[in-house]
């Protein structure tokens, strides 16, 4: 049996589990073919110094780095003082 050509649309929530699409929506979008390096606003746009893009990234490291010490320094005060707490809760029961 051969349905007739006729247009049909799809449920967008229901589209992706049904192959084939039995709309011919899809067929009337395309897409525009381009390379980007190639377009007038990529070879035409401002560029900045790269000066402050490499200040930046200094700057974003330095506190990555610095964040990534105090959490090592937080870690390394937890262990200690969940140690000290085991010690003193097993002190109390010996004693008990």
């Amino acid at each position: 049996m051969i349905l007739a050509s006729r247009a049909t649309t799809m449920d967008p929530r229901h589209s992706f589990g049904v192959y084939p699409r039995f709309d011919s929506a899809f067929k009337k979008k395309r897409s525009l073919n381009f390379d980007i390096m190639q377009t007038e606003l990529f070879v035409n746009r401002e560029t900045q110094s790269e000066g402050w893009q490499w200040l930046a990234y200094l700057i974003i490291g330095i506190l990555v780095g610095v964040i990534a010490y105090l959490m090592s320094l937080f870690e390394e005060w937890i262990v200690d003082e969940r140690i000290q707490f085991v010690q003193w809760v097993l002190q109390k029961t010996n004693n008990s």
